[in-house]
């Protein structure tokens, strides 16, 4: 389902585009999508226990308004999964791990800087939003999921419900984007986003996309 949300997306936004052609960001809307890399590290945990997450590709959606060649507002979403492996001592000193994934979701306000007003330009993004982290682990409290099925109508069962959390995140990029001679665009970044994990000391994660998008006005 949300593959098939990000697919009729696209291809709007590119009907769109193709409508709009303007080099010009000034006074556009804009949308863009495409796949991050979210690059993997180890956490430090309380008691000297450690968890290890590895590297995950996310697919990131964004809006924004440009007030000027320079400056744009918007939103921006990403979520992935990604699996992750926690060491640690049990009640009798014994070493153990355990391995699980790891689902988040992270919907950021954005503020955008081009440097330059031609079609080529390098571009610096903050960003500052929430985070959605369900850890997988059962909590042994079971309840009830409902949910729309085509075939067989409303459909309500049992689930076991898991450790998640809402965790303020923020964050910055640097990158490069290039608008062309129609309404489409593309962006490259690198960034930082870091995520207030309580007690888990260095919570920065280096990041990098890819984007399309397109103007509109």
């Amino acid at each position: 389902m949300e593959n098939r949300f990000f697919a009729i997306t696209a291809i709007a936004c590119l009907a769109v585009g193709l409508h709009a052609a303007d080099t010009k960001r000034a006074g556009s809307w804009e949308m863009y999508l495409g796949p991050q890399y979210n690059m993997g590290k180890t956490l430090n945990l309380a008691h000297e226990n450690s968890a290890k997450v590895n590297s995950s590709a996310a697919l990131l959606f964004g809006f924004a308004y440009n007030f000027d060649e320079h400056i744009s507002l918007g939103f921006m979403f990403n979520s992935t999964s990604a699996n992750y492996k926690v060491s640690y001592r049990d009640e009798q000193g014994s070493d153990k791990t355990y391995s699980n994934s790891l689902y988040t979701s992270a919907f950021d306000l954005t503020a955008a800087y081009n440097f330059m007003e031609g079609a080529f330009t390098p571009y610096v993004m903050a960003d500052l939003g929430m985070t959605y982290i369900d850890s997988g682990i059962p909590t042994g409290e079971e309840g009830t999921g409902c949910w729309w099925d085509p075939w067989y109508g409303y459909i309500c069962a049992p689930v076991m419900s898991t450790y998640s959390a809402n965790k303020l995140n923020y964050g910055a990029q640097l990158g490069l984007r290039y608008d062309t001679q129609s309404a489409v665009f593309f962006k490259a970044g690198i960034g930082l986003s870091h995520v207030d994990l309580d007690g888990t000391g260095d919570d920065t994660f280096t990041l990098y996309n890819v984007l399309v998008g397109f103007k509109f006005r």
